[in-house]
């Protein structure tokens, strides 16, 4: 068994698709694309398409699995409405119908007005705990 079964066995697989998707939607999501020159540049490359090997380069997913079928299957049963899967199961991009926000003053002031500041917060709780 391999270190990705045992952790979806353990957790149970629901669990680890949930975790997959939700940092997959935080890395081509309003917030974090518009900021990640990276991720942008490696967009440009492929009609939006990201290679799920380049994404398992970024800590946070390749702490929850570095199989690339897991990541594949959960973005495919998703039905996400920010990303999607390529038709080989090896690449994920931003959903065509769903486009960053214009980039303005106006966009940012709102979204600062939606972020939460911590402070004080124990080390033992992790953003998955704090987010529910």
């Amino acid at each position: 068994m391999t270190e990705t079964e045992n952790t979806a066995s353990a957790n149970g697989s629901d669990n680890v698709d949930g975790k997959v998707v939700r940092q997959l939607e935080y890395y081509f999501g309003n917030i974090n694309l518009p900021r990640d020159k990276f991720l942008q540049d490696t967009m440009k490359n492929d009609d939006g398409w990201v290679p799920i090997k380049t994404l398992l380069t970024f800590n946070r997913l390749a702490a929850i699995t570095t199989d690339v079928d897991v990541i594949s299957k959960a973005v495919k049963e998703s039905q996400s409405e920010i990303i999607s899967v390529s038709d080989d199961g090896l690449k994920i991009r931003r959903n065509i119908g769903n486009p960053l926000p214009e980039n303005s003053l106006e966009y940012w002031q709102k979204i600062k007005h939606c972020t939460v500041y911590m402070v004080g917060v124990a080390n033992s709780l992790s953003r998955e705990m704090m987010i529910g």
